[in-house]
């Protein structure tokens, strides 16, 4: 209940982006009641569902410069750089969404290149040591770095996944995230911890 408590303070949950907000990170918190640290369960543990929900929520939350697309319709391309762990969890959470009337696109890419294309990229633990190359590709443009490596925001990333005391959280570097021209809304600021670096 307690949680229930704070998506009503963090979310307007009388909008309708408020509730889809609310939904999806209650959805994340359900997943986690089921993690235990060992054991078989902890095998099973969807963390990476868990954590293509938050991916969803960064982008909807998140606001892109009017220069981040040449037309109105061009979608929002989420890249996965490197090593993929998310299977087919990434594409069952993305489904059939839009987001401010844009479609989505899953790009799974290694070439640094290819980072121009996107909007938000994930950069996976095994391939966080190619991070300072991909900082060096994108420095100046407005692409969301996502990653989950301990230290990924102190590096120059923006959004860093954690898990503690067996639930997923996030920490936020907001000058990485403004020096991109990314703007996060009140309630991503909120949920995760803000670091400056």
């Amino acid at each position: 209940m307690r949680f229930r408590s704070a998506l009503k303070t963090f979310f307007p949950l009388k909008t309708t982006q408020g509730r889809i907000a609310a939904r999806w990170f209650l959805s994340a918190a359900a997943f986690l009641l089921f993690w235990s640290p060992v054991g078989s369960l902890a095998q099973k543990f969807p963390e990476y569902k868990v954590k293509s929900a938050y991916l969803l929520n960064f982008a909807r939350f998140i606001e892109w410069p009017a220069s981040a697309f040449q037309q109105p319709s061009d979608p929002i391309n989420i890249g996965i750089f490197g090593t993929d762990p998310f299977k087919e969890d990434l594409e069952q959470t993305f489904k059939n969404k839009t987001i401010r009337g844009r479609t989505i696109r899953i790009l799974r890419f290694s070439d640094l290149n290819a980072l121009a294309q996107c909007h938000l990229v994930f950069i996976s633990k095994e391939d966080d040591r190619r991070f300072a190359e991909v900082l060096r590709v994108i420095d100046g443009k407005p692409v969301l770095t996502v990653g989950e490596t301990e230290g990924f925001t102190v590096k120059g990333g923006m959004i860093q996944l954690r898990i503690v005391d067996q639930q997923v959280s996030f920490e936020i570097n907001q000058a990485a995230t403004q020096k991109a021209g990314l703007t996060p809304s009140v309630q991503v600021l909120k949920l995760g911890k803000v670091v400056r670096h």
